[in-house]
């Protein structure tokens, strides 16, 4: 393997600051009812995760 071209190389100081960042206030949606291939068997569960879907979208800071 060659050397790389210095003008790839970005500087320290322009390089992307990598951190955890916590966040509160983000529901935790489980999707495995929409994706199960038994889903298909129990639509009252994938009605359930839509249903929760649009309740959380209602609530994400839009001015809709």
């Amino acid at each position: 393997m060659g050397e790389v071209d210095p003008a790839f190389i970005q500087d320290p100081d322009h390089r992307p600051k990598l951190s955890i960042t916590e966040v509160e206030g983000i529901p935790l949606i489980d999707l495995t009812p929409i994706v199960s291939p038994d889903s298909i068997s129990d639509p009252k569960a994938v009605e359930a995760v839509v249903r929760e879907i649009g309740t959380h979208a209602g609530t994400g800071g839009s001015s809709k």
